[in-house]
Protein backbone atom coordinates (compact mmCIF):
# COMPACT_ATOMS: atom_id res chain seq x y z
CA UNK A 1 0.00 0.00 0.00
CA UNK A 2 2.76 2.17 0.61
CA UNK A 3 4.47 1.85 -2.77
CA UNK A 4 0.96 2.48 -4.17
CA UNK A 5 0.20 5.81 -2.57
CA UNK A 6 3.64 7.12 -3.99
CA UNK A 7 2.31 6.19 -7.30
CA UNK A 8 -0.91 8.28 -6.44
CA UNK A 9 0.53 10.89 -5.73
CA UNK A 10 3.56 10.87 -8.28
CA UNK A 11 0.49 11.01 -10.81
CA UNK A 12 -0.84 13.95 -9.14
CA UNK A 13 2.26 15.21 -9.30
CA UNK A 14 2.27 15.37 -13.09
CA UNK A 15 -0.47 16.39 -13.63
CA UNK A 16 0.04 20.17 -13.33
CA UNK A 17 3.43 20.36 -13.62
CA UNK A 18 3.04 19.48 -13.93
CA UNK A 19 2.25 20.54 -12.90
CA UNK A 20 0.15 19.17 -15.40
CA UNK A 21 3.16 20.80 -22.86
CA UNK A 22 1.44 17.89 -25.02
CA UNK A 23 1.33 17.74 -28.64
CA UNK A 24 -0.97 20.68 -29.74
CA UNK A 25 0.94 23.59 -31.94
CA UNK A 26 1.14 26.92 -30.57
CA UNK A 27 -2.53 28.54 -30.33
CA UNK A 28 -3.96 32.16 -29.16
CA UNK A 29 -4.44 32.06 -25.52
CA UNK A 30 -4.26 34.71 -22.30
CA UNK A 31 -5.43 33.93 -19.24
CA UNK A 32 -8.12 36.30 -17.59
CA UNK A 33 -9.33 36.88 -13.66
CA UNK A 34 -12.17 38.93 -14.45
CA UNK A 35 -11.66 41.88 -16.20
CA UNK A 36 -7.53 41.80 -15.74
CA UNK A 37 -4.90 39.95 -18.02
CA UNK A 38 -2.95 37.51 -16.01
CA UNK A 39 1.06 38.41 -16.91
CA UNK A 40 4.11 36.26 -16.19
CA UNK A 41 4.79 35.75 -12.59
CA UNK A 42 1.52 35.71 -11.52
CA UNK A 43 1.09 32.47 -9.11
CA UNK A 44 -2.09 29.59 -9.81
CA UNK A 45 -3.47 27.54 -7.00
CA UNK A 46 -5.13 24.18 -7.83
CA UNK A 47 -6.83 22.64 -5.12
CA UNK A 48 -8.58 19.19 -5.03
CA UNK A 49 -12.27 20.04 -4.66
CA UNK A 50 -14.16 19.46 -1.24
CA UNK A 51 -15.34 15.86 -0.96
CA UNK A 52 -13.55 14.63 -4.02
CA UNK A 53 -10.71 12.29 -4.05
CA UNK A 54 -8.08 11.95 -6.45
CA UNK A 55 -7.67 8.70 -7.86
CA UNK A 56 -5.26 6.28 -9.64
CA UNK A 57 -6.78 3.43 -11.81
CA UNK A 58 -5.71 0.72 -13.93
CA UNK A 59 -6.70 0.86 -17.52
CA UNK A 60 -9.47 -1.68 -17.07
CA UNK A 61 -10.89 0.49 -14.30
CA UNK A 62 -9.87 -0.99 -11.05
CA UNK A 63 -8.86 1.63 -8.41
CA UNK A 64 -5.37 1.31 -7.07
CA UNK A 65 -5.14 4.43 -4.70
CA UNK A 66 -6.94 7.66 -3.80
CA UNK A 67 -5.62 10.69 -1.91
CA UNK A 68 -8.28 13.08 -0.50
CA UNK A 69 -6.40 16.65 -0.32
CA UNK A 70 -3.90 18.36 -2.88
CA UNK A 71 -2.88 21.37 -3.63
CA UNK A 72 -0.67 22.74 -6.57
CA UNK A 73 0.79 25.80 -7.19
CA UNK A 74 2.34 26.94 -10.63
CA UNK A 75 4.11 30.58 -11.43
CA UNK A 76 2.77 31.57 -15.30
CA UNK A 77 5.75 32.14 -17.20
CA UNK A 78 4.84 34.37 -20.22
CA UNK A 79 2.05 36.47 -20.69
CA UNK A 80 0.47 34.26 -23.79
CA UNK A 81 -0.32 36.02 -27.37
CA UNK A 82 -2.04 35.93 -30.76
CA UNK A 83 0.43 33.22 -31.24
CA UNK A 84 1.51 31.71 -27.75
CA UNK A 85 0.21 29.23 -25.35
CA UNK A 86 0.64 30.32 -21.99
CA UNK A 87 3.40 28.35 -19.98
CA UNK A 88 3.51 27.94 -16.36
CA UNK A 89 6.50 25.72 -13.71
CA UNK A 90 5.46 24.78 -10.59
CA UNK A 91 6.51 26.54 -7.65
CA UNK A 92 4.87 24.02 -5.02
CA UNK A 93 3.12 20.99 -5.00
CA UNK A 94 1.81 19.20 -1.53
CA UNK A 95 0.02 15.74 -1.24
CA UNK A 96 -1.59 14.99 2.20
CA UNK A 97 -2.75 11.51 3.10
CA UNK A 98 0.49 10.25 2.89
CA UNK A 99 0.64 10.31 -0.68
CA UNK A 100 4.56 10.31 -1.13
CA UNK A 101 6.01 11.46 -4.41
CA UNK A 102 9.75 11.28 -5.88
CA UNK A 103 9.30 13.71 -8.69
CA UNK A 104 12.54 13.81 -11.15
CA UNK A 105 11.48 16.09 -13.91
CA UNK A 106 8.93 18.76 -13.13
CA UNK A 107 8.51 20.05 -16.54
CA UNK A 108 5.67 22.57 -17.21
CA UNK A 109 2.11 22.95 -18.41
CA UNK A 110 0.38 25.12 -21.08
CA UNK A 111 -2.85 26.66 -21.55
CA UNK A 112 -4.63 26.02 -24.93
CA UNK A 113 -8.05 28.60 -24.94
CA UNK A 114 -11.05 26.49 -26.07
CA UNK A 115 -14.98 27.89 -27.03
CA UNK A 116 -16.98 29.37 -24.40
CA UNK A 117 -13.31 30.65 -22.24
CA UNK A 118 -12.21 27.01 -21.15
CA UNK A 119 -8.82 25.49 -21.66
CA UNK A 120 -7.22 22.28 -22.48
CA UNK A 121 -4.18 21.79 -20.12
CA UNK A 122 -1.09 20.21 -21.65
CA UNK A 123 2.13 18.77 -20.09
CA UNK A 124 5.62 17.33 -21.07
CA UNK A 125 8.91 17.03 -19.67
CA UNK A 126 7.86 15.71 -16.44
CA UNK A 127 9.50 12.52 -14.86
CA UNK A 128 8.43 10.41 -11.59
CA UNK A 129 9.85 7.51 -9.68
CA UNK A 130 8.27 5.17 -7.49
CA UNK A 131 8.06 1.65 -6.69
CA UNK A 132 5.71 -1.53 -7.94
CA UNK A 133 3.95 -2.70 -5.47
CA UNK A 134 5.24 -6.04 -6.64
CA UNK A 135 8.37 -5.94 -4.51
CA UNK A 136 11.21 -2.73 -4.24
CA UNK A 137 11.41 -2.40 -8.03
CA UNK A 138 11.80 1.16 -9.35
CA UNK A 139 9.29 2.29 -11.98
CA UNK A 140 9.69 5.24 -14.06
CA UNK A 141 6.77 7.25 -15.62
CA UNK A 142 7.22 10.20 -18.36
CA UNK A 143 4.37 12.33 -20.15
CA UNK A 144 7.29 12.15 -23.21
CA UNK A 145 6.78 15.03 -25.88
CA UNK A 146 3.24 16.18 -23.72
CA UNK A 147 -0.13 14.45 -23.25
CA UNK A 148 -3.32 16.03 -22.73
CA UNK A 149 -4.02 16.19 -18.72
CA UNK A 150 -7.60 17.48 -18.85
CA UNK A 151 -10.02 20.58 -19.72
CA UNK A 152 -10.35 23.61 -17.36
CA UNK A 153 -13.50 25.13 -17.26
CA UNK A 154 -13.29 28.82 -16.70
CA UNK A 155 -15.41 31.08 -15.33
CA UNK A 156 -16.10 34.93 -15.26
CA UNK A 157 -17.00 35.22 -11.58
CA UNK A 158 -16.68 31.94 -9.74
CA UNK A 159 -13.67 29.56 -9.09
CA UNK A 160 -12.48 27.62 -12.65
CA UNK A 161 -12.22 23.99 -12.72
CA UNK A 162 -9.89 21.58 -14.29
CA UNK A 163 -11.04 18.12 -14.68
CA UNK A 164 -8.44 15.39 -14.66
CA UNK A 165 -8.56 12.76 -16.78
CA UNK A 166 -4.95 11.45 -18.36
CA UNK A 167 -3.33 7.84 -18.75
CA UNK A 168 -0.01 8.05 -18.07
CA UNK A 169 3.14 5.70 -19.67
CA UNK A 170 5.60 3.87 -18.04
CA UNK A 171 9.12 4.74 -19.24
CA UNK A 172 11.14 2.45 -21.52
CA UNK A 173 13.63 0.37 -19.81
CA UNK A 174 10.92 -0.39 -16.60
CA UNK A 175 10.67 -3.73 -15.32
CA UNK A 176 7.96 -6.26 -16.18
CA UNK A 177 7.01 -5.89 -12.59
CA UNK A 178 5.77 -1.99 -13.89
CA UNK A 179 1.83 -1.33 -14.95
CA UNK A 180 2.51 -0.47 -18.44
CA UNK A 181 0.60 2.43 -18.01
CA UNK A 182 -1.80 4.10 -15.52
CA UNK A 183 -5.12 6.15 -15.76
CA UNK A 184 -5.55 9.56 -13.28
CA UNK A 185 -8.98 11.23 -12.69
CA UNK A 186 -9.54 14.39 -10.09
CA UNK A 187 -11.45 17.34 -10.28
CA UNK A 188 -9.39 20.63 -9.27
CA UNK A 189 -10.54 24.43 -8.15
CA UNK A 190 -8.64 27.04 -9.31
CA UNK A 191 -8.85 28.45 -5.56
CA UNK A 192 -6.40 31.88 -7.14
CA UNK A 193 -7.24 34.06 -9.01
CA UNK A 194 -10.82 33.64 -8.54
CA UNK A 195 -12.23 33.96 -10.78
CA UNK A 196 -10.01 32.37 -14.12
CA UNK A 197 -10.73 31.77 -17.53
CA UNK A 198 -9.01 31.49 -20.68
CA UNK A 199 -9.29 32.94 -24.02
CA UNK A 200 -8.44 33.45 -27.66
CA UNK A 201 -5.94 36.62 -27.92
Amino acid sequence: MRSLKRLSGATLMLAFILTCTGGSSASATELYSGGTTLKAGTEVVLTLKSGMSTALKSTGGETLTTCTSSVMEAKLSNNGSATETVKAAASKFTVFGGCVTKVVETGQIEFHALAGKNAQITTKGFRVTWYSPFGETTCDYTGGEGITIGTLTGSTSENATLEVNAVLSGASGNSFLCPVDTKWTAIYLVTSPKPFHATTS
